[in-house]
């Protein structure tokens, strides 16, 4: 089923079926409903203090896990300005 899905060209109904190019993008560029995720929205301190009291120890475990993998590298990445200007080469594992 999905075969015959992928071989089938986007049909779009009514009215937008009988909208040209243009009109279709002046349409959805100027629509103010249906609005996307409407947290986004918001600015980026907001949604990241609700998340962090909606979901506290999932963001205690984020970023646990987080510094665990950056923890061993961070002074490096901190310092790597300073130890180019001296010529020592800083390279990180693959």
């Amino acid at each position: 089923m999905l075969e015959r899905w992928d071989a089938q060209e986007a049909r779009l109904r009514r009215p937008f079926s009988r909208m040209q190019a243009a009109m279709l993008l002046a349409h959805f560029q100027r629509r103010t409903q249906p609005r996307f995720l409407p947290g986004f929205s918001e600015p980026p301190g907001v949604l990241a203090k609700a998340q962090h009291l909606l979901f506290q120890h999932e963001t205690t475990e984020l970023i646990a896990a987080a510094e665990l993998i950056v923890g061993p590298y961070w002074d490096l990445a901190i310092n790597a300005s300073a130890h180019h200007q001296t010529g020592i080469a800083i390279r990180f594992p693959d």
